[in-house]
């Protein structure tokens, strides 16, 4: 029952388009993704309410005036790692969009409220994440 849990979370993560990343011993790597079993993913709560972590990235991104100017769209793809006390850290760029949006993008990361972080084994553990941040100007904010 704890593996199929472990692979219904990982489709989850896969689906919503962040993907884990863990630095454990009993990790594999099945089909080219590293597989870590965890017993809790990272959550993010607000106000005692779970909160959809790239959600709460779109509604803290701020569109770069000038990239709204030249009309671009795109994604950055984000990487960084959420401490065993909940914090993000190590914040960077995996895959650019244009300057301006990048910046954004990690500002709009680095603003994220404690996690509550991935549990391992019952103890709180760092683990990362990578996710992409989608600039569109059709699409509206929540």
């Amino acid at each position: 029952m704890k593996s199929l849990l472990h692979w219904v979370l990982l489709v989850g993560l896969l689906l919503a388009n962040i993907t884990p990343t863990f630095a454990q011993n009993d990790a594999s790597i099945v089909s080219g993704i590293l597989v870590c079993p965890v017993e809790k993913m990272p959550e993010l709560w607000v106000n005692n309410r779970a909160v959809n972590i790239v959600a709460a990235v779109q509604q803290n991104l701020v569109y770069p005036p000038a990239a709204k100017r030249d009309q671009a769209e795109g994604r950055v793809f984000i990487s960084f790692t959420v401490t065993a006390t909940g914090a993000v850290k190590d914040a960077h760029v995996v895959k650019g969009f244009r300057p301006d949006c990048d910046a954004a993008a990690l500002r709009a990361v680095r603003q994220l409220p404690r996690f509550k972080p991935v549990q391992q084994r019952g103890k709180p553990i760092a683990s990362g994440l990578t996710m992409p941040v989608k600039f569109s100007l059709n699409v509206p904010r929540e």
